[in-house]
């Protein structure tokens, strides 16, 4: 799998293991002794769940003031959904006369 491809921890966590001496790899991936602090570290998080909440109504006010001037915040998202996006509303914040963050 290439790295572009990574979707979660656990595929990262396969390509380091291929990537990687394996003496390097344990070192990263191994807690010290038996692991129990690891073991239980992992528990915990993966018992997190995020609950996202797309398709809810939601209002979000994108703009910020970014030193005394209207801007908008974080675009990365927008990149996400299409390499095209991002560009299109960074020059389009002059017509609105805003900046971007």
């Amino acid at each position: 799998m290439r790295l572009s491809r990574a979707l979660n921890i656990e595929d990262l966590r396969q390509i380091t293991r291929r990537r990687l001496p394996r003496i390097v790899y344990e070192y990263l991936e191994g807690g010290s002794e038996d692991e129990v602090t690891l073991a239980a570290n992992r528990e915990v998080f993966e018992a997190i769940k995020f609950a996202p909440r797309q398709l809810l109504r939601a209002e979000i006010d994108r703009l910020l003031a970014l030193l005394g001037c209207a801007s908008i915040d974080d675009l990365g998202p927008q990149y996400l959904r299409s390499a095209q996006r991002e560009p299109a509303v960074v020059r389009a914040l002059p017509l609105a006369r805003l900046r971007s963050a």
